[in-house]
């Protein structure tokens, strides 16, 4: 009973020396709001751009026609790369893609890369860095062929976007039932955050081009290796069937007149080879006509669904929430401080008597 008779004291004592200091505890709750209504009018809206996508699973029987083609010409067969989402959601936020989407054009014709650095002054960092001397924006437009500086300056640019999760790339789960999990829908979502509306835009836009990019020559990459070994076996026959011509004229030249067999054994033997090289001929342009079909039949990689269009949906801070968070802060922060004093006041006391 002792114990709480004295914890009771000293919950009375602070209680006490709180409402002392009411006057301290009322202003900060009045600076707070006053601080947050100012945040509110002076911070800029968010916009949001927002894009979608559906992976195209292809059910054509190309893959079959090349197969044939390929066991026919005795190499090995072409296999498609699969387009999965942990694939798609890795590259998303890769700096193949981000980096090259950087350093895709605005409407305005200037680089995305440099629209960013100008909108967050990275300048003023740039000027700090000793390696980044003279640098005056991107003078290559294929990342592969950035210099030092271009890299520096993509890597600084990334972090932006990277690190306050301005870039969001998810996948579309099917909902989970009592026998299967999560599964894919196979859509993709892209949302892109920024102050600047335009240059939301613009990134995100640059980025699903790119990831179509990246994907359309990774699919046709193998096919079109084919198309272009097809055409190089369609090339060396009709140069050896355009050499046998002429040698099989010159033996028939040379056996004009001859009565015995044996006199014509080079003909015979020029007509037969003749007849199986104009075999494989017509295989190889069968074939490669073929290979050239399915090239050109080969479908997108992603189906759109939905693109970020002017004017974005825009993120405004609230009058009323913003200013309410803010003196509730200030009020916690007084009322914390305050309590720190007093139990050091008190244990101080304790410990003199």
């Amino acid at each position: 009973m002792q114990t709480n008779s004295k914890t009771d004291a000293l919950i009375n004592s602070w209680w006490i020396f709180l409402k002392q200091k009411r006057k301290h505890l009322y202003a900060g709750l009045g600076v707070g709001l006053l601080i947050g209504v100012l945040l509110a009018l002076i911070l800029k809206p968010k916009y949001e751009a927002k894009l979608s996508f559906i992976i195209n699973d292809s059910k054509n029987n190309s893959g079959n026609y090349l197969s044939a083609i390929t066991s026919q010409l005795g190499i090995l067969g072409v296999s498609a790369m699969n387009v999965t989402d942990d694939r798609i959601l890795f590259l998303s936020n890769s700096k193949k893609i981000c980096g090259q989407a950087l350093l895709d054009s605005m409407p305005g014709k200037n680089l995305i890369a440099d629209e960013f650095i100008a909108y967050h002054q990275l300048n003023k960092l740039f000027d700090k860095t000793p390696e980044m001397k003279g640098f005056n924006g991107f003078l290559h437009t294929d990342l592969a062929m950035l210099n030092y500086q271009e890299n520096f300056a993509i890597n600084a640019i990334l972090e932006i976007i990277t690190k306050p999760n301005f870039l969001q790339v998810e996948s579309v789960k099917k909902k989970a039932t009592s026998f299967v999990g999560n599964t894919s829908s196979g859509i993709i979502e892209l949302t892109f955050k920024h102050k600047e509306e335009t240059l939301a835009q613009a990134f995100l836009t640059a980025m699903y081009q790119e990831l179509t990019k990246f994907y359309f020559k990774a699919m046709t990459n193998q096919q079109q290796e084919l198309v272009d070994l097809i055409e190089n076996k369609v090339d060396s026959v009709e140069q050896l069937i355009s050499n046998l011509d002429k040698n099989k004229a010159r033996a028939i030249d040379e056996s004009i007149g001859m009565v015995r067999v044996s006199g014509r054994i080079n003909e015979t033997k020029l007509r037969r080879s003749g007849e199986i090289l104009n075999t494989l001929y017509a295989e190889l342009l069968k074939n490669r006509e073929v290979a050239r079909f399915n090239l050109n039949q080969q479908k997108p990689v992603f189906e759109l669904v939905d693109f970020p269009q002017l004017p974005l949906k825009k993120h405004e801070y609230s009058i009323l929430l913003l200013p309410l968070i803010s003196a509730l802060i200030f009020l916690m922060s007084i009322l914390i401080a305050y309590t720190s004093w007093f139990v050091y006041k008190y244990k101080s006391n304790a410990l003199n008597s």
